[in-house]
This record gives C-alpha cells, sequence and structure tokens, in this order.
C-alpha cells in the first residue's frame, strides 16, 4: 500500500524540514500500515519549485515583536495561539491541556517531539505515539502535581521505563518526548493575550507571504507550462513511482494531500495527467471546494442549478475522503460539489494557525483517520 504524502504552501527545506518529514512518514506507516514494516512512501517536494522572494521578504512588516525562541514555535501553535486565560505555572502546562482533553495532551506532548526526531529514530517514535493515542484518559490524571509526573505516569503506561538509563537507551522515542517538554515550557509562558499574537505575528506574516504566492506561482505555471510546470512534474513523477510500487499482493495507492496540495493533486487528475490514479485520495484542510466554485479548474464548469447539480470524481480516483476542522479557515468542505467524495470533520478545539498547521503531527489525527480508511467506502 504506497502512500503519496503531497505537502502545502509554505513548505520550505529549512533546517529540521528532514527531520519532520522522517516523523511525518513513520507515523502514516504505524498508524494507517502497521502490519507492514516496509510500506513505500513518497513525499514529492514542490517547494522548491514554488514561490522566490525577490528582496528576501523585505515586504514583511517590521517590529519590535519579540520572536518565539528556536524550537517553541510548533508548542506555541499546539497550544492554539494564546490561553482563554492567565497561563499556567511552566511545570503545569501540559497537566493543564491534558486535564481538559487527554487527547490534546497527548497531541501537545508528541506533536512537540516529532519536531525533533532523528529519522533512525522515527519508527521507533511513531510505535509509541500509536501506543499512546489509543490509551483511555487516565485516573491518575486527577491526582498528578506536575508535568514531570504525567511523563512519567505516561511512561509507566505505555510499558516503558523512567530510569535514565533504560528512557535513553537504544530506542529514543521516550527521550525525545522528554526533551520537547522544556520547549514547551519556553513557548508557555509567552502564551497570553496580545502578547502572544505579537510573538507570533512575524511568523504569521511570512506564513501568509509564502501562502498567497505559492499559489500565484502554481497557477501562473498552470497557465503557461500545463502539464510541463514544475511544480506539476515533480508531484506526477512520484504519483507514476508510487503506482509502478503497487503489487498484486499490495495494489492500494493512498494519496495524501494538505491545503493546496490538495488542489494540484486534483488538478493533476481530473486534468493535467488524467492518465495518473489512486485507489483513496485524502484531501486535508485543501481549499478545492472553493477553487472550484472559483471557475480555476478547467475540469469544473459552472453549475447549470447549484442546489443540485454535482461534479463527478475524477474517473482515477477510488475512493475519496475531504478531512478538515471547522476552525481552520482554510479547510473546506466538498460533497456539495462533488460527487463520490464524502467530508469528515476532525476537531482541534484550537485556532485557526493551530488548526491549519498541526494536522499531521497530531496523534489523534491518525489514529482517526486510520479509522476513517478502515471503514467501507
Amino acid at each position: 500500500m504506497p502512500i503519496v504524502f503531497v505537502h502545502g504552501v509554505a513548505t520550505r527545506r529549512l533546517p529540521g524540514y528532514v527531520k519532520s518529514e522522517a516523523a511525518r512518514a513513520a507515523l502514516m506507516r504505524c498508524f494507517l500500515m502497521p502490519a507492514m514494516d516496509q510500506a513505500s512512501f513518497f513525499a514529492p517536494y514542490w517547494g522548491g519549485r514554488a514561490a522566490v522572494f525577490a528582496w528576501e521578504h523585505a515586504s514583511l512588516p517590521e517590529g519590535d515583536e519579540e520572536v518565539f525562541g528556536p524550537g517553541e514555535e510548533t508548542p506555541a501553535i499546539l497550544l492554539g495561539e494564546v490561553w482563554e486565560s492567565e497561563p499556567p505555572p511552566d511545570d503545569r502546562v501540559v497537566l493543564q491541556v491534558a486535564r481538559n482533553s487527554f487527547a490534546d495532551g497527548i497531541d501537545l506532548l508528541f506533536g512537540t517531539a516529532a519536531v525533533d526526531v532523528d529519522p533512525e529514530e522515527a519508527d521507533g517514535f511513531a510505535r509509541l505515539a500509536v501506543r499512546a493515542a489509543q490509551l483511555t484518559r487516565p485516573a491518575w490524571l486527577d491526582t498528578a502535581r506536575n508535568d514531570d509526573e504525567v511523563i512519567n505516569r505516561l511512561a509507566e503506561d505505555l510499558g516503558g521505563s523512567t530510569s535514565e538509563e533504560e528512557v535513553f537507551g537504544p530506542d529514543q522515542a521516550l527521550a525525545r518526548v522528554y526533551e520537547g517538554l522544556s520547549r514547551i515550557r519556553g513557548a508557555a509562558g509567552r502564551m497570553a493575550g496580545r502578547l502572544a499574537v505579537k510573538a507570533l505575528r512575524p511568523s504569521l506574516n511570512r506564513s501568509a507571504s509564502m501562502f498567497l504566492g505559492d499559489i500565484l506561482v502554481y497557477l501562473r505555471q498552470r497557465e503557461q507550462l500545463g502539464a510541463d510546470g514544475p511544480i506539476v512534474t515533480t508531484i506526477a513523477t512520484d504519483l507514476h513511482r508510487a503506482r509502478e510500487a503497487c503489487t498484486a499482493d499490495d495494489p492500494q495507492l493512498i494519496v495524501i494531500a494538505h491545503s493546496m496540495g490538495g488542489n494540484i493533486v486534483y488538478d493533476l487528475l481530473s486534468d493535467l495527467r488524467p492518465d495518473l490514479s489512486c485507489d483513496v485520495l485524502v484531501t486535508v484542510g485543501s481549499q478545492i471546494g472553493v477553487f472550484a466554485e472559483l471557475g480555476l479548474f478547467d475540469a469544473v464548469p459552472a453549475p447549470a442549478n447549484p442546489a443540485t447539480d454535482r461534479i463527478p470524481k475524477p474517473p482515477g480516483v477510488g475512493r475519496w475522503i475531504n478531512v478538515f476542522d471547522l476552525n481552520d479557515i482554510l479547510g473546506f468542505a466538498t460533497e456539495r460539489i462533488f460527487d463520490g467524495v464524502r467530508d469528515f470533520r476532525y476537531s482541534t478545539g484550537k485556532g485557526a494557525f493551530a488548526a491549519h498547521s498541526t494536522y499531521f503531527v497530531r496523534p489523534s489525527f491518525y489514529d482517526r483517520l486510520a479509522a476513517r480508511l478502515g471503514e467501507a467506502s
């Protein structure tokens, strides 16, 4: 069951890209294909073919905002941009999150740790995340005193040891969770009201500019070069390689596409490269419905009767699942526009930035997706 993951906009090979890519691949394999140790995984990187800023982001507003320190941005996003009330003491951040929602606590710990997992550790980390996602809310959570106790008790529930010798042994998965706690504490103290918004503003500005830039560059490439555009060919090459990796015993090809990646994949399968196919298409936090309504897909004609007209899914697509968080302002529904697609809500309970940016570091997301893939179409 080869998997192709197509990233969205504002993805670049910055420090940490290789680690985050390895962690995501391992999480997908362990949650979605637990019986297959060496499943083929493809992740076409098209960010290098997208927007280039000629003045190196000189258009971004300047200010005296204090930005989050190294490694703090991901936990800041996972915490939901701002606390609704005064943040808890540094040693009880995870405890408060987990008491509100145990799944959110697991997501915070493992999502933060995922950004610093070395590729050779990724499979062990992902297997631990699978076990953590399957835990139910423990009774000890009500009496735990601080975050260190939460992690120690969690390690016991996961069948590990909290001793330094064993935790920092050959399997580094728990070690990374422990290390991630310091980043959570570093970010949490700044997560209060307007201070958090000011601290996150430079990242929001940069993400917004790259979001718009990558979309516009893709549309220009499509208009000028069609199926020969560099972004299209990068993704199409891996889709073709993944199909070739299918065997008689393992014929299923899954394509998972995030945000703008979903729009590009739909463009390929419906118009630019209809010779390509997949057995399951999963679009996450994508804007396919909006692009269709705006007439940005050549394969989607304007409806004569919007109340009843539906567009057939591309002939090369078997099953199509579309996932979005209602808090994700960049994720949209598809069922009322396309036939043969099912919309599913995945609730993070977080704000717009957090909801869109962290689907693929959350164990709860993969756990939910695995359940949906296991259902009958």
